[in-house]
């Protein structure tokens, strides 16, 4: 526990100085968010936090593997370290310059080929109440998928104070809860430097934000859980270990896949933002900022417990609680649609 301790304050440490100096870079450099009609806050922040979360991250995971692991023993860390220097500048670009979905796309598919070639992929998954499926070649798109849909899923729900930061956090922590029983040092270290990264960001991150983390942080955050995901569940004998992370992500990956089917059926791109997400949609029937972030904060805390629970039941029981879980999801997320939908006909065009 003494490294998993010390590589967490180190990147908390790391994440307190480096946060409040990006923010004075962003100040300097005019590298600041506008509100506008599709966003919540009323007046010019800064966004350069992602790379506090990054420089947090990266130099507290090499300390730690120097000291306890030894970096020549892992190579797949510094396949895991370019790719997210792929994500990081591609993020740093899209909030200085802006840039096209489909540059996005591919610049986050080339980061998920690097870390896969490197070994972290999706070897086997495990359909619930089935048996596992050996994935075989088709491991590589497969991984590309759950990495890329994951770089999206928290940039989506990155639309209020605080809010992707707080909910990769629970998520990470029920991996780090769900490394720890299955014995992954390794994902427990890079774990820990995450949880460390963000904890640090958030002190200047939670409502009312004083910097904001901006598609740098949003899309490394999804990555990296993408890719934590992979490696906790490489280190169980389980099938369905990918359950767990899927699980401890069930809302951004919910509000996701609800934002795909939404767009497609109102015949809309489904790269083009709007303000129907959940968060949106908490706001709309009268809850508060912090309210609607708490709650969300409440529903992942619950969810990630479940995910930790779920490491101690054999396959069977466990996918029958995913299974459970997916459709209560579902049915959640069809009861706050209708409440929004009567709140916009309340409200009156």
């Amino acid at each position: 526990m003494t490294a998993y301790l010390y590589t967490f304050l180190c990147a908390l440490a790391i994440s307190l100085v480096a946060t409040p100096l990006m923010r004075a870079l962003a100040l300097k450099i005019n590298a600041v968010d506008h509100p506008d009609t599709r966003k919540v806050h009323s007046h010019p922040i800064p966004y350069l936090g992602g790379l506090a979360i990054y420089l947090a991250f990266v130099i507290s995971a090499l300390s730690a593997y120097g000291l306890f692991l030894g970096i020549q023993s892992h190579p797949s860390l510094w396949a895991l370290l370019v790719a997210c220097l792929i994500v990081v500048v591609l993020g740093l670009y899209d909030d200085l310059k802006g840039s096209s979905a489909w540059i996005k796309f591919f610049a986050q598919t080339v980061a998920s080929l690097i870390v896969i070639y490197a070994g972290i992929r999706i070897e086997v998954i495990n359909i619930p109440l089935f048996d596992q499926i050996e994935l075989g070649i088709w491991a590589w798109p497969v991984t590309c998928l759950w990495l890329v849909g994951l770089c999206n899923a928290v940039n989506l729900i990155d639309g209020l104070d605080g809010l992707a930061a707080g909910v990769c956090m629970f998520a990470i922590l029920s991996i780090f809860s769900s490394s720890i029983r299955w014995g992954g040092g390794e994902v427990a270290l890079l774990c820990s430097a995450l949880v460390g990264s963000l904890l640090g960001f958030l002190r200047y991150n939670f409502h009312p934000a004083r910097i904001f983390m901006g598609d740098t942080g949003a899309l490394l955050l999804g990555f990296l859980l993408g890719v934590i995901s992979i490696l906790s569940a490489s280190k169980s004998t389980s099938g369905v270990a990918i359950l767990i992370p899927i699980t401890a992500m069930g809302i951004p990956i919910l509000d996701t896949i609800a934002a795909i089917f939404r767009r497609l059926r109102k015949h809309r791109r489904i790269f083009l933002a709007d303000r129907d997400h959940l968060h949106h949609r908490l706001l709309h029937i009268g809850l508060s900022h912090r309210q609607a972030v708490i709650l969300i904060y409440l529903a992942s805390l619950y969810l990630g417990t479940i995910s930790f629970a779920m490491t101690f039941l054999p396959s069977h029981p466990r996918s029958i609680i995913f299974g459970i879980l997916l459709v209560s999801g579902i049915l959640i997320l069809r009861r706050w649609s209708r409440l929004y939908k009567a709140s916009v006909d309340d409200k009156g065009p």
